[in-house]
């Protein structure tokens, strides 16, 4: 039987394996890895806005489970990444924390969307390496 991985978020746990790429991913990246401090904006769209948690300057929540650009900068908060695709698992990620501990992602339909659901079962690891 698999193990089913859960992050708690928002006062809600969350299943991680069945989460797509969208803003509502987007958010727990930008709180459970990246460490801001969520909150909403409004500023007449519907985009939501975080604040960082040092020096709270309001900055816009960036697409990291749709754009590599994006989702690189989840990577720079590990040692070590292992990306690969192939026909098996489609996109499969490995992130290495500082303490060498491994978090695996398979099985995703994009480079992105495996290095935030990898960065998610790290999720308190990474935080603490800001």
């Amino acid at each position: 039987m698999a193990q089913t991985i859960e992050i708690l978020a928002s006062g809600r746990i969350i299943p991680i394996g069945p989460l797509q790429p969208g803003r509502e991913l987007d958010a727990l990246i930008a709180e459970k890895v990246m460490g801001f401090i969520l909150s909403t904006v409004h500023d007449g769209t519907d985009q939501r806005y975080c604040f960082h948690g040092l020096n709270h300057d309001a900055v816009k929540v960036e697409p990291y489970s749709t754009s590599i650009a994006a989702a690189w900068e989840v990577v720079e908060k590990f040692d070590y990444l292992y990306l690969f695709h192939g026909t098996v698992f489609k996109w499969e990620c490995k992130l290495v924390s500082s303490d060498h501990e491994n978090y695996y992602a398979r099985n995703c339909d994009t480079a992105p969307l495996a290095i935030c659901k990898a960065s998610l079962f790290a999720a308190p690891k990474a935080v603490e390496l800001t």
